[in-house]
């Protein structure tokens, strides 16, 4: 991560907001300073070891800016869309977007503490035992701590 710093560093220059998590970045701004931060990205990335994806890149604009955003992002590879897109974790974009991200996640943790279930219904010894491997810790715990980091991401549905 530490290599990224002199990226960081130049891209600065740009009026754009930027964060940065390892290698993942993101930007937030006017499109038109988004634009010259995801070229300027693009051109000294690479001398540095750093190869954006534009196929794995999203940009994500109110409804009134898709236009805008196809124009100003033409022939960049990123995609584009005015409903949301998973970021680390977290769902940004539209109060539906993030409720139907919200479901499916909470679907999987659901099948995953099901199955854990049904291993301790017919299996209780190996329960006991996988505990002491971590196994069953692992699947108990981990989508609970999922749950957590998830919910400091959201921020209010209750919007207005």
């Amino acid at each position: 991560s530490i290599s990224i710093l002199p990226i960081i560093k130049e891209l600065c220059s740009i009026l754009c907001l930027q964060i940065w998590y390892a290698d993942d970045a993101a930007a937030g701004g006017k499109l038109e300073k988004l634009k010259l931060w995801w070229d300027k990205l693009n051109q000294i990335g690479p001398s540095l070891g750093y190869f954006p994806n534009a196929k794995k890149t999203w940009l994500v604009v109110k409804p009134q800016y898709v236009e805008a955003a196809k124009e100003i992002f033409q022939d960049s590879g990123v995609q584009i869309t005015s409903e949301g897109q998973r970021y680390l974790g977290a769902a940004i974009g539209t109060k539906e977007y993030k409720e139907m991200y919200v479901s499916n996640k909470v679907s999987e943790w659901v099948a995953e503490l099901e199955e854990l279930s049904e291993i301790a219904r017919s299996e209780p010894q190996f329960n006991v035992l996988s505990t002491e491997d971590c196994y069953a810790v692992t699947l108990c715990v981990y989508p609970l701590t999922l749950l957590c980091l998830f919910l400091q991401t959201l921020t209010c549905f209750n919007e207005g």
